[in-house]
């Protein structure tokens, strides 16, 4: 179900409290300048940045994993 979706993605977000690093950088722009990271979940994408000097981690967006989501995030930026 949907409660059961959004569980799982508040679940993955909660882990990234320990080792948020571990994720994949993402290795297009203008967002890997950035030093933002994907953590998958089902058919869904967490993007998120860490701050280790504040040692906080912010989520950027979340996305449906079946989206050209790299075209999407360009098409906002211009």
């Amino acid at each position: 179900t949907a409660e059961k979706q959004v569980n799982r993605i508040k679940h993955a977000i909660r882990s990234l409290e320990t080792m948020p690093m571990r994720y994949t950088l993402i290795n297009w722009e203008p967002w890997c300048s950035k030093g933002i990271r994907r953590v998958p979940v089902d058919n869904y994408t967490v993007f998120y940045q860490v701050d280790e000097n504040q040692m906080t981690v912010t989520v950027i967006r979340i996305f449906y994993s079946g989206r050209n989501i790299e075209s999407i995030v360009n098409d906002t930026n211009n």
